[in-house]
């Protein structure tokens, strides 16, 4: 089995969305930003997107091997989520391929952590991003 390289992106949208409501605004987001054809089809490095029944979306870009490019591609889904007015706040699972934004962001958020920042482990969900 193939190890992949992985970013993930958690959010949620302004209001309280239903799943069905929160599934369209995410393939209009990720349309949008050119993430997604329009007949749907994921553009790489995105690898799976999906609503949960909160309304809370997940986005998953992944890859073989982690290089400038799919770390590009990261922070570009990063700048389509905070300058989305629809997008109210963002998470992502700390990793490698995430330290960047997490080390330019974490500070930001101190006290919506589950954890003491100092701490900070591979695999914790960071918050990221919350619109005031």
């Amino acid at each position: 089995m193939k190890i992949m390289e992985t970013a993930k992106f958690i959010f949620y949208f302004n209001g309280k969305e239903s799943k069905d409501a929160s599934y369209v605004k995410l393939q209009e987001l990720l349309m949008a930003n050119g993430w997604l054809t329009t007949e749907k089809g994921k553009i790489e490095p995105l690898h799976l997107y999906h609503t949960k029944e909160n309304g809370e979306c997940e986005v998953v870009l992944a890859q073989d091997t982690t290089d400038d490019d799919f770390l590009n591609r990261i922070d570009d889904l990063f700048k389509n989520l905070i300058e989305s007015d629809k997008v109210l706040w963002v998470k992502t699972i700390y990793n490698r391929n995430t330290a960047k934004i997490v080390y330019n962001n974490v500070d930001k958020y101190a006290n919506n952590q589950t954890f003491d920042i100092a701490d900070m482990k591979e695999g914790e969900e960071v918050v990221i991003f919350i619109k005031k």
